[in-house]
């Protein structure tokens, strides 16, 4: 027979909740804040022009607060600590009156044939450069019938790059389609110098304008500015022949300022970041 403890001695723990009242507190749940704001046109203003006598002002709102009812605690949490007795049991228990022997008894081995892949060369990785390609494009640039050439025409490479719009990074004054000194020189830089080098090149401009106004005058408009710069470029000497130009008025807008979005005279006369970069 023996005696065992089956059950240690613990402490009791006996725990007083907290205490609390309903009641209610005030928070602030928006803040205090200020900013520009446009009001109505001053009377008597007789611009055409969209937003161009509205008043901008400059209006402060306060913070706006709530009452929320909340709980308060008026009497924290508490434990209290009691120790306990253990237990203990009698038990009936076996005990060795022979200790256990080993015997060692003598297995033979067992064998059998397998096959087995084995390693003989790793996996390796052979590099191949493979040069780049390279697109080519040619044009017809005159009728060569009378030459008795092969097939009546003479045929030339041509620069991948003049194949796509670029930008001619031209800006003119508001509702105006005149090339002032800097755009003459963007002209004469961009496109005078290459048609005169390259005979064979045609070319076509495209014009945009801003939003502001209606789309049939900005449709307009965008086809007048295109046209001027045909009309510059002849008067150095290049045939109208190999040009054509279109106009997109406000369909292709390279800025945020669409009809009914506010934004300033500098913000109308500029392209956003992102944009910059469509054909012009």
């Amino acid at each position: 027979m023996d005696t065992i403890l089956i059950e240690e001695p613990i402490s009791k723990i006996t725990i007083t909740p907290v205490k609390t009242i309903d009641t209610f507190d005030i928070f602030e749940v928006q803040p205090a804040f200020a900013r520009f704001e446009s009001r109505p046109a001053l009377a008597g203003c007789k611009s055409l022009i969209p937003g161009d006598c509205d008043v901008i002002c400059y209006v402060v709102y306060e913070a706006v607060k709530k009452e929320i009812p909340v709980k308060k605690i008026v009497a924290t949490p508490t434990y209290s600590k009691e120790k306990q007795r253990g237990r203990f049991k009698t038990i009936k228990k076996r005990v060795i009156l022979t200790p256990a022997t080993v015997r060692e008894i003598e297995i033979p081995a067992e064998y059998v044939t397998i096959q087995k892949r084995v390693l003989e060369k790793d996996e390796t990785v052979d590099t191949l450069e493979v040069g780049a390609v390279v697109r080519e494009e040619v044009m017809l640039v005159r009728d060569r019938r009378s030459s008795g050439g092969e097939d009546g025409f003479e045929w030339r490479k041509i620069e991948c790059e003049l194949l796509d719009y670029n930008v001619l990074p031209i800006y003119y004054g508001f509702n105006s389609d005149v090339l002032d000194a800097k755009a003459r020189s963007v002209v004469e830089e961009k496109l005078y110098n290459l048609m005169k080098q390259r005979p064979e090149i045609r070319i076509e401009i495209n014009s945009h304008t801003d939003s502001r106004a209606s789309d049939d005058f900005n449709q307009g408009l965008s086809e007048r500015r295109a046209k001027s710069v045909v009309d510059y470029l002849v008067s150095g000497g290049i045939k109208r022949s190999r040009m054509e130009y279109h106009g997109c008025g406000e369909s292709q807008l390279v800025n945020h300022c669409s009809n009914g979005v506010d934004c300033t005279e500098e913000q109308h006369g500029k392209p956003d970041a992102q944009n910059f970069g469509y054909p012009k």
